[in-house]
């Protein structure tokens, strides 16, 4: 009798020379580098991740499944780069916040789907910059996950010098960094720019954060419209980079006039870019480099209002007042001055000590450490905090507060209650009115009848009248009928 493995081989051969599809079911899970992002709209995800180039046949390898019940399945599309094949399928996660590539279903956190959105409107974002591939990485996405199965953060954004060049150990460190993040990244939406440091291309393979192939796109989180800059374009401006600065910077005055509009439902207007527009802690970043910036997008930060403007590239901390051409605002000027700065590179490595003073500017530094940021906003309140990634600790603070701008339906509920408050005002003065010339007028018939009544019991009594008060005449009737008259 056959042995049942010679059976086995059989029907495998049969299939084969037959022609019929059959599926190939991998022993293990082999994916990795998952990762989600904001992918436009209230409730669409982008999610990305990773198998080995082998598996290129496997069936539904490139599948991901989401909805209720992960009933739902959308095919991604991919890349082939240092063996492995890159996904990333866009979702819509409307009905429900869980997906599922590989074995393992997940949760992810969204700011702005009415079934993910975190209480009482508030959003919170985690801010890193510089982060790379060791010890401080490693310390600082510790804090951020906090050991929890499920981390508070809506979304986090990096601010360029993702793992310290991707390109270098040629791409190993890449997957590296992408390892370290994911326990992060495949459930909290990872908003990315380029920095200094990053290939380009090797960036926009692993992150793509718009349908855009330009690496500035915007995104919206609760009460914010986030604006993410390629600085080095526009740092270049001039040179071979002229094409990309031009087309930037003529998309940023369309966004920030776009947000403008929107500022009913966004009131905060904020910026990110790699590089600085305001520091004092190294040159040439915080001075020509700097300036340069300063030059092409202050004006149309105070254009627009915007209210903080986020960045890296320095491993160190600082935050400045409110400030334009290098001069601190008032407070009573607030963001029509200019907007709050603040470099957030504690996740460098190595971290910077620096030497130079502080500006005048400066409301707010520390030599670089391990370290991270929080901002926590919501209609009218916008609060941010650096953490010391070691210890937990808020090492600074800062809160900038404004008054619920009116949104065009209430602005038209409110002209609608003037205009009743004016309908009842001129109602209630015309009866009024009225009520005082109906009283006059009784008054003035009463005094007729009075003297008509007076009159006659002058002519029935024979006595003479003079003419008198109504009161006179009331006490002639009364004596009157004291005297029998009828």
């Amino acid at each position: 009798m056959p042995s049942p493995g010679w059976c086995e081989f059989v029907a495998w051969f049969c299939l084969v020379v037959s022609g019929q599809e059959f599926e190939l079911i991998p022993q293990v899970d082999t994916t990795e580098h998952v990762r989600v992002s904001l992918a436009g709209g209230s409730c669409n995800v982008a999610v990305a991740w990773s198998v080995p180039s082998q598996q290129r046949n496997v069936s539904r390898i490139n599948e991901v499944r989401y909805g209720l019940g992960l009933t739902r399945r959308a095919n991604a599309s991919f890349s082939s780069w240092k063996g492995r094949l890159w996904m990333r399928a866009v979702v819509s996660m409307e009905e429900d916040t869980t997906y599922q590539v590989g074995s393992r279903a997940r949760r992810v956190r969204l700011p702005n789907c009415s079934n993910a959105s975190g209480g009482a409107g508030r959003t919170r974002l985690a801010l890193l910059g510089d982060l790379g591939v060791g010890n401080i990485g490693d310390d600082v996405l510790g804090r951020i996950l906090n050991t929890t199965e499920r981390p508070a953060f809506d979304a986090a954004i990096h601010l360029g010098d993702l793992g310290n060049n991707l390109s270098s150990e040629a791409g190993a460190r890449a997957l590296r960094f992408l390892e370290m993040l994911q326990p992060l990244a495949s459930q909290v939406p990872y908003m990315t720019l380029p920095g200094d440091r990053d290939d380009l291309g090797i960036y926009k393979r692993l992150f793509q954060m718009s349908a855009s192939s330009d690496p500035w796109y915007s995104f919206k989180a609760g009460h914010a419209k986030v604006v993410m800059l390629w600085t080095d374009a526009l740092v270049d401006l001039g040179h071979f980079q002229q094409a990309a600065a031009s087309r930037q910077l003529a998309w940023l005055e369309e966004e920030l006039k776009t947000a403008e509009e929107e500022r009913a439902a966004r009131p905060w207007l904020i910026v990110a870019g790699h590089r600085p527009l305001y520091c004092s802690m190294v040159r040439p970043t915080c001075s020509s480099e700097a300036a340069l910036l300063r030059s092409v997008l202050e004006p149309l930060f105070v254009t627009y209002g915007v209210d903080l403007y986020l960045s890296a590239h320095v491993h160190a901390y600082e935050r400045t007042f409110r400030v334009l051409n290098g001069s601190v605002c008032t407070p009573e000027e607030g963001a029509a001055c200019g907007p709050v700065h603040i470099v957030n590179g504690d996740a460098g490595d190595p971290p910077l000590q620096y030497a130079d003073l502080p500006a005048r500017f400066t409301a707010q530094r520390h030599p670089g450490q391990a370290g991270y940021g929080e901002l926590i906003l919501n209609a009218t309140k916008l609060e941010y905090q650096q953490t010391d990634a070691l210890t937990g600790q808020t090492i600074d603070q800062l809160v900038l507060t404004k008054e619920l701008p009116l949104s065009p339906v209430g602005e038209e509920n409110f002209l609608e209650a003037v205009g009743w408050l004016a309908f009842a005002t001129a109602v209630a003065t015309g009866t009024c009115g009225f009520v005082k010339w109906v009283h006059a007028d009784g008054l003035k018939r009463r005094n007729e009848a009075l003297r008509h009544l007076r009159a006659e019991i002058a002519v029935l009594s024979g006595m003479p009248m003079k003419a008198g008060s109504p009161r006179e005449v009331e006490g002639l009737v009364h004596d009157s009928h004291s005297a029998g008259l009828h």
